[in-house]
C-alpha cells in the first residue's frame, strides 16, 4: 500500500496544474430547494440540538460551581476561617 504525505506535495520539484489554471472553472456550489414546511422544521431541529448542548453545558457550569463552593467551605473549615454560627436561644 502506498502512502502520501501531504507536506511532501509542498516541495513538489514540477509545478501542479490546476482545472482553474487550464481555464476551466468547476462550480461545486448547490442549490436546494424546499418548501416552507421542511425549512421550518429544519430550524426547529437545529435549535434542539443547540438548546440540549448549550443546558448541558449549562448544567456542568453548575456543578462545577457547586463544587468549587463546597471545596473552599471545606478550605475555610479546616483553616478555622469560619465564623461558629450563633445559636437563636443564646440571643433571647
Amino acid at each position: 500500500m502506498y502512502y502520501q504525505n501531504h507536506f511532501d506535495l509542498m516541495f513538489y520539484p514540477y509545478p501542479q496544474v490546476t482545472t482553474t489554471e487550464q481555464g476551466l472553472s468547476v462550480d461545486n456550489r448547490r442549490v436546494v430547494v424546499v418548501s416552507d414546511s421542511q425549512y421550518k422544521d429544519y430550524i426547529q431541529k437545529q435549535a434542539q440540538e443547540e438548546i440540549l448542548v448549550l443546558e448541558n453545558k449549562l448544567n456542568r457550569h453548575k456543578t462545577a460551581i457547586q463544587d468549587i463552593e463546597q471545596t473552599i467551605v471545606k478550605l475555610k473549615d479546616n483553616a478555622g476561617l469560619l465564623k461558629p454560627a450563633e445559636d437563636s436561644s443564646k440571643a433571647e
